[in-house]
């Protein structure tokens, strides 16, 4: 590719933050242009172009371009030793890349509405509340593993399967779409992800791929 396109994209990663940064300060405009705009046709488009596969794109996506990125390290190590900047042209280069798909296809979803805006929930609360009900909800959490397996330390065994966990998932978002029916999940696309055991002890129970709108679990 030519040095010049490769610069100037390189350096299009400024205005884009900025750009970002800017739009974030109207959510009313993020949520009636993007949110309830473009974001549906996008997500819906991925979902029925991925979600019949039954193994998560996305996560094979990521497994080969990081086998990519540390390929082309190793090959290209004495050139990007010799011409350092060169190679930080060509890091910046991919970041503008992934930052601007990532924010066309979800990213601007961050600086839409609150869903407790969505939701229409007024009431205002102090920290203090909030702490309050962190400790209610530890003692009911406490409560219902010991019901659950008269021990304290033993993990909860969930008797469904990943799949039986999909179908229920469907099932509550159609029963909240009678009450807000701007939550409305149509072409399911739910996968589970190759990287799940990983996922778990870092702390995730899943998420949502914002390349290929894969729910990953």
């Amino acid at each position: 590719m030519d040095f010049k396109i490769k610069n100037w994209v390189a350096l299009s990663l400024i205005p884009q933050v900025i750009l970002v940064k800017w739009m974030a300060n109207y959510p009313d405009a993020v949520e009636k242009y993007y949110s309830e705009g473009i974001y549906p046709w996008i997500s819906k488009f991925f979902r029925i172009l991925y979600g019949w596969i039954p193994f998560s794109i996305g996560d094979v996506f990521y497994f080969i371009l990081s086998v990519l990125a540390i390929w082309y390290v190793i090959k290209h190590w004495s050139e990007i030793r010799t011409y350092p900047l060169r190679f930080l042209r060509d890091v910046l280069f991919v970041l503008s890349i992934v930052y601007f798909t990532f924010h066309l296809l979800w990213g601007m979803n961050y600086y839409r509405q609150p869903l407790a805006q969505k939701f229409a929930f007024n009431e205002k609360h102090s920290d203090d509340d909030l702490i309050d009900l962190v400790e209610v909800l530890v003692l009911k959490t406490n409560e219902l593993q010991l019901s659950i397996t008269q021990d304290t330390a033993l993990a909860v065994k969930i008797p469904y399967s990943k799949n039986e966990i999909f179908n229920k998932t469907l099932i509550g978002y159609e029963n909240l779409k009678n009450d807000y029916p701007f939550i409305s999940y149509q072409k399911p696309s739910i996968k589970k992800s190759i990287f799940s055991t990983a996922l778990s002890y870092m702390g995730y129970g899943g998420y949502l791929n914002p390349f290929t709108h894969e729910a990953q679990v």
